[in-house]
């Protein structure tokens, strides 16, 4: 640590002899750093922790892959009883929800605004394990018919459109012509389904069930939390089974030759992304080390002016790492000229050619060794005293 900070404090003397060639120095990692670190942000948000739930890598979800079809995917979604019988008969899944898209009209006095909506099934927010930030969440007596109109807003919703008032909680909202209280505002992470607001509902057994007046019958996507130890193999077998079954008892909603497939929450929203994000990753990578190697040639360069010194360095007993390691503290901010103080380990320094003057003047080219015990440049030895030179020097020197 000794030798570390007299190696820092030398790069910092240096640092305003050449403040040109820092700068450019400076500037060329920078763009490499920064342009590198912002990506790599990029990409732990989006593809390692792009969601706040826990054990989020844990979630599958699944769907009907047509055999016969030659491109990827499938049917991701399942009418009510279909998606309650996934629910109920397979061994892989601890738990699961649902949600379905529908539009949302909010009148307020004249004016009318549209908002993407989630029917979300009981167990939603427990599954996702995200509170509120104002207010609550659904509570399972919410999801029951029956039940006072309810309805959890979005965090950004809840900002742009009103304001980001919390005096709303509580208050009630014409939602497609009907009244529902808010009784909650989500945290700003929290974005299931890509909706505006989230309403309780509950999938029913019956084929025709509706959940309001006029809506097409609904279609569930199911989200399960795979059970420790179960490799998605086994849970695709599982549900493979299910799938045939049912198959039978729904034949229109299942093609003739089909197969069942699990796809994570992660590949599920940013699948199509990755490869995308990948290259660029790559690219700002390659940036990085073409910036690198940039400097790299500037040092290069710079040390060629500077072969007395470091012969010099060598002679008083600094080996190829301490070379090494004096150079990238400097980071390229050394005296192009040549040198001026030469430290090397034990703090020994000798003085050599001093480059902000002509010749070898004598309070720097002394020969002696002088004993020290700290100060500015720590403990050690170094070659002369700075007011006399040559043998006198070493006189005194050897006699302090």
């Amino acid at each position: 640590m000794g030798t570390l900070g007299q190696d820092i404090r030398y790069a910092l003397r240096n640092l305003g002899k050449a403040p040109g060639f820092a700068a450019i120095a400076i500037v060329t990692l920078a763009l490499g750093i920064g342009a590198s670190t912002a990506i790599f942000s990029v990409m732990d948000n989006i593809l390692m922790e792009p969601f706040p739930y826990p054990d989020a890598q844990r979630y599958y979800s699944m769907f009907i892959h047509d055999t016969d079809r030659s491109e990827p995917g499938g049917r991701p979604v399942f009418i009510g009883p279909e998606f309650l019988d996934y629910v109920e008969q397979n061994h892989v899944f601890d738990r699961a929800i649902g949600n379905n898209q529908t539009d949302v009209l909010y009148r307020a006095g004249e004016g009318t605004q549209r908002f993407e909506g989630n029917f979300v099934t009981p167990g939603t927010f427990e599954f996702l394990g995200m509170p509120a930030l104002y207010g609550r969440v659904m509570q399972p007596a919410d999801y029951e018919p029956g039940a006072p109109p309810v309805f959890v807003l979005r965090y950004k919703v809840w900002v742009k459109s009103f304001g980001a008032d919390p005096g709303i909680v509580n208050k009630t909202f014409e939602l497609n012509g009907e009244s529902r209280t808010l009784i909650g505002i989500m945290p700003p992470r929290f974005g299931w389904g890509n909706a505006d607001l989230w309403i309780p509902a509950k999938p029913s057994r019956a084929a025709t069930a509706k959940v309001i007046a006029g809506a097409f019958q609904q279609h569930w996507w199911m989200l399960g939390h795979l059970k420790p130890g179960v490799t998605v193999k086994e849970a695709e077998a599982d549900f493979t089974v299910i799938a045939k079954r049912l198959a039978t008892v729904y034949p229109t909603e299942y093609p003739k030759h089909f197969a069942v497939q699990l796809d994570s929450l992660t590949n599920n929203v940013v699948g199509k992304f990755k490869t995308t994000l990948y290259i660029v990753l790559s690219a700002v990578g390659l940036l990085l080390l073409i910036g690198c190697g940039n400097v790299a040639n500037l040092l290069l360069a710079r040390a060629t002016t500077r072969e007395k010194e470091f012969a010099i360095r060598s002679a008083l007993g600094a080996n190829r790492w301490r070379l090494i390691r004096q150079l990238l503290v400097e980071s390229g901010t050394g005296d192009a000229a040549g040198l001026g103080r030469v430290e090397v380990p034990g703090g020994a320094d000798a003085a050599g050619y001093y480059s902000r003057g002509g010749g070898d003047p004598a309070e720097y080219a002394g020969a002696g060794v002088h004993a020290g015990d700290g100060g500015a440049y720590g403990a050690g030895v170094w070659a002369g005293a700075r007011d006399e030179g040559g043998a006198q020097g070493f006189e005194r020197a050897a006699s302090g």
